[in-house]
């Protein structure tokens, strides 16, 4: 997968299914350090979204 796929499947996923998509994501190997760490970017973007609707 590249980043953008990544990225299209995290604004759909909760906060555990991001997770392991992160996980899988780091161990495939197929996508660059920078768009990994843009990832966990989005990942933290979105769950402080989620904690302030909480």
């Amino acid at each position: 997968m590249e980043y953008t796929e990544y990225a299209k499947a995290f604004g759909e996923l909760g906060r555990e299914d991001r997770d392991k998509l992160l996980t899988k994501a780091r161990y495939d190997g197929g996508l660059p350090v920078a768009d990994y760490i843009k990832l966990e970017q989005l990942d933290q973007a979105l769950c402080s979204i989620e904690d302030n609707k909480s």
